[in-house]
């Protein structure tokens, strides 16, 4: 876990900025509480036994007991250390709606949370034990520095570290397929880098993304965050009907609600496209022997987000993905986050700050499986991710199934999507008919 920082997890320390987190999350809802085990604020785990259990079960997850130490100079790069001695009262903490210095609603609880940025240097994660919600209960934020891994690692590494117990086969609800589908990997490395070079050559001519209203320099740090319930089984089964995964699906149920909410604030959608960035893991990511860490390149598609019937719209993105794949961009764009790590650290910040921010795209959207586990004993009843925003990116969107709804977390710039519930409404909306016109 010691050694310098890879140039693939560095992008995300050297884009942040004061008004730009890079920190991959979670907000679970626990389904109930514990008998006789009082909390703060109202029903839930006790917190001074939750951050004993959780202090102990951090000895088998050691991607998160790591945090970077400074460089000694701007010529020489953050390195991995041991961070053992980990002060589970300043990393998990808790919180009652509603009480003195903390926000009345429990959406104030969590724009609050990850607004505040991780310190990888000091506290690269962090845990907020949520009391007082109206339902009665528990909540728990979670938040990880980038750095520490993509999204897939970091919910690897929170499940190890919570509870390893798995449901009944049959009980979790339905699971992703492959996200695109694709030509084959190739079967050298001389083949491989072939299609990589093929790939940037593509990526260097598609320009930058085109302008857009949800995208532009951020005025301030204020998140909103928007949780959306999607039924997985009903989504499953259109996509099937529809001959496509979830994720194109998806994507094209983003667009549309998106061109429905850029209509209502008055904008001509008609002839109009948003490049979305939907990350790939790399062929290398399963190699045995690599360290943890973030493993995945952004295929970029330019879907219309004019009036269109729901089968062009898929079409669009089916065709868009398939040339994509078949040039190799997302081999290119790989390729690229590899050759940084030859670049001298100065440079490197600077490549890392133009590679990921507004220029190159305009929403970004992930889609990956998930599991139902239950926490310290208590079955886990919703769990909804968190991606962070690019800079001068207002929209993040990250899906995954859990029992059996397809949770979406909408990560919005205050300033620049302040109509984030909105848009949360019509993708539920927009879901729905793509079903209906299955039935």
């Amino acid at each position: 876990m010691r050694g310098p920082l890879r140039a693939e997890d560095a992008l995300f320390l050297h884009a942040q900025t004061p008004l730009a987190c890079q920190q991959v999350g979670a907000v679970v809802l626990l389904e109930a509480a514990r008998p006789g085990a009082p909390g703060a604020g109202g029903p839930g785990f006790d917190g001074t036994e939750f951050r004993a259990v959780l202090a102990e079960r951090l000895r088998a997850v050691p991607e998160l007991r790591r945090r970077l130490e400074r460089p000694r100079s701007r010529w020489r790069r953050p390195r991995w250390a041991g961070d053992e001695d980990i002060a589970a009262g300043e990393r998990i903490r808790e919180a009652t709606v509603g009480q003195a210095g903390t926000p009345g609603a429990f959406s104030g609880v969590v724009d609050a949370f990850f607004t505040e940025q991780c310190d990888p240097y000091r506290r690269p994660w962090e845990i907020r034990l949520v009391h007082g919600r109206p339902d009665g209960r528990t909540a728990l934020l979670v938040k990880v520095h980038h750095t520490l891994g993509d999204s897939r690692v970091i919910i690897a590494a929170l499940a190890r570290l919570f509870d390893d117990a798995r449901p009944p086969r049959g009980d979790g609800g339905p699971q992703l397929p492959r996200a695109w589908g694709g030509s084959a990997p190739p079967r050298t490395r001389l083949a491989a880098g072939a299609r990589a070079l093929r790939g940037l050559g593509h990526l260097a001519r598609a320009g930058a993304a085109p302008a857009s209203s949800l995208c532009g320099p951020f005025t301030t740090d204020r998140r909103q965050y928007v949780p959306v319930a999607l039924p997985a089984r009903d989504i499953a089964r259109t996509a099937r009907a529809l001959h496509a995964s979830i994720t194109r699906l998806l994507v094209a149920s983003v667009t549309e609600a998106l061109g429905h909410l850029l209509t209502a604030r008055g904008e001509q959608t008609a002839g109009r496209v948003l490049r979305i960035a939907v990350p790939r893991a790399w062929p290398a990511a399963g190699r045995r022997g690599r360290s943890p860490g973030n493993r995945s390149a952004a295929l970029t598609l330019d879907v219309p987000v004019g009036p269109s019937s729901p089968a062009e719209r898929l079409a669009a993105v089916r065709d868009q993905a398939g040339l994509h794949l078949r040039r190799g961009e997302p081999d290119g764009a790989a390729l690229v986050l590899r050759a940084m790590n030859l670049l001298p650290p100065p440079v490197q910040r600077r490549a890392a700050a133009a590679v990921y921010q507004r220029r190159w795209f305009n929403v970004l959207v992930s889609v990956f499986p998930g599991d139902r586990r239950r926490l310290l004993g208590l079955p886990v009843g919703e769990v909804y991710p968190v991606l962070p925003l690019a800079d001068g990116v207002g929209l993040a969107i990250g899906a995954m199934t859990w029992e059996q709804s397809l949770s979406v977390g909408i990560l919005a710039d205050a300033a620049l999507v302040p109509d984030a519930d909105k848009l949360a409404a019509e993708l539920a909306g927009t879901v729905r008919n793509y079903c209906r016109i299955t039935t």
